[in-house]
């Protein structure tokens, strides 16, 4: 909405978010809530995603515009930045909650 994108990338846009804030909430990592998807799988998914970004200007016809081609594009190469940034082999183990800690936040 922000960005003024309409039809077909504006679908394709809230779409993906919702998938991938979905994705990051099942995901096996400290953050994430249901931890059924393994952090490997969801480097995997990320990386198609942003292979999807990349063609889906052409694919679904609003290359000719530029705002939301340009967004698309951008952000399948952030996302394939940041997947060869990370580690998605490595695996933390966070220690037992002590009892007696009060500390709201750990």
């Amino acid at each position: 909405m922000v960005l003024g994108f309409h039809g077909v990338a504006a679908t394709i846009a809230y779409w993906l978010a919702g998938i991938h804030l979905l994705m990051t909430g099942c995901t096996d990592f400290p953050l994430g809530v249901f931890r059924f998807i393994p952090f490997r799988v969801h480097g995997a998914i990320d990386v198609a995603a942003g292979v999807f970004l990349l063609v889906a200007p052409w694919v679904f016809g609003f290359a000719e515009v530029a705002a939301p081609r340009n967004f698309f594009v951008a952000i399948a190469v952030i996302i394939f930045v940041v997947a060869a940034l990370t580690d998605f082999s490595q695996r933390v183990v966070l220690p037992p909650a002590d009892p007696n800690d009060r500390r709201r936040w750990r």
